[in-house]
């Protein structure tokens, strides 16, 4: 909904209704990770890097959005745009963590479909914020749609897996059954 609403671009309710959708759908898959959080086995040294890396880019977006506060006319467009770069930064750090844990298919396809939305949303904001380049706002909807297409795989998969009756959470999962699978 949130791609349908920003062509809509030069109305300010749309624009608001574009950020209010983008946010509930990462919240939703916060919420699809959280539930994963069950099976992650976390070691000494994995822990405290991800703990390091969530703290660097804490920091970095507390530097990034108090340095643009300023430049936001409407205040609910800045809340929900922190919102949506809150959500994205417990997406990506639940991801990586989950692939640390099992490295199985899944698991790596959704950290790509979170590095997809994290780098597609970066150059929205770049884009909206700062340079407004042709090139980066190109690369923003090739991002976008490239990660709502290895979505979808992630949930064909999925279903497959519960279709005939395998354990999703399992690493060798999408290797022994005949499902959409990313070749590296």
């Amino acid at each position: 909904m949130g791609i349908v609403f920003s062509a809509f671009d030069g109305l300010e309710l749309f624009s608001k209704f574009s950020e209010s959708s983008f946010l509930g759908a990462y919240v939703l898959l916060v919420f699809v990770l959280i539930g994963k959080l069950k099976d992650i086995r976390f070691e000494g040294v994995v822990s405290w890097y991800l703990l390091f890396i969530f703290l660097v880019n804490a920091y970095l977006m507390y530097v990034m959005f108090s340095s643009v506060q300023d430049s936001f006319k409407d205040s609910v467009i800045f809340t929900l745009t922190i919102s949506k770069g809150i959500a994205l930064l417990i997406m990506g750090l639940l991801a990586f963590a989950i692939y640390l844990s099992q490295e199985s298919e899944q698991s790596i396809l959704f950290l790509t479909l979170v590095c997809c939305f994290v780098f597609s949303d970066v150059l929205n904001f770049i884009t909206t914020m700062h340079i407004d380049f042709w090139a980066f706002a190109a690369f923003h909807k090739i991002l976008q749609s490239i990660g709502l297409l290895l979505f979808v795989m992630y949930v064909y998969n999925y279903h497959q897996q519960v279709k005939i009756g395998v354990k999703p959470n399992k690493s060798n999962a999408v290797a022994s059954t005949n499902q959409v699978t990313v070749q590296s």
